[in-house]
């Protein structure tokens, strides 16, 4: 479901939803803690065939995504080491 029709069935603005799902992914964000992973999944997908890559990274033994970045390839892996140095692992 998008979130235009998220925002029709509940009677607000999509935007409204937009800084609401950032203000907690923001939060969500600054308290993860990484310090146990011992095993780091890094897949890539896209929305439509061929276009818009978005590239994830996951703790393999807990299923939790530990970071999300736009684009694929070799700089993807950068930006998921450089957040995980932030994160002091």
């Amino acid at each position: 479901m998008s979130i235009n029709k998220v925002g029709k069935l509940i009677g607000v603005y999509p935007n409204r939803i937009w800084n609401i799902f950032n203000y907690w992914l923001g939060i969500a964000y600054f308290d993860a803690e990484h310090n146990n992973i011992s095993t780091l999944g890094i897949g890539e997908t896209s929305s439509k065939k061929g276009h818009d890559y978005i590239t994830v990274a996951v703790d393999m033994k807990t299923s939790r995504v530990v970071h999300a970045t736009e684009g694929r390839g070799a700089d993807t892996i950068t930006k998921i080491a450089d957040y995980l140095k932030t994160k002091g692992t």
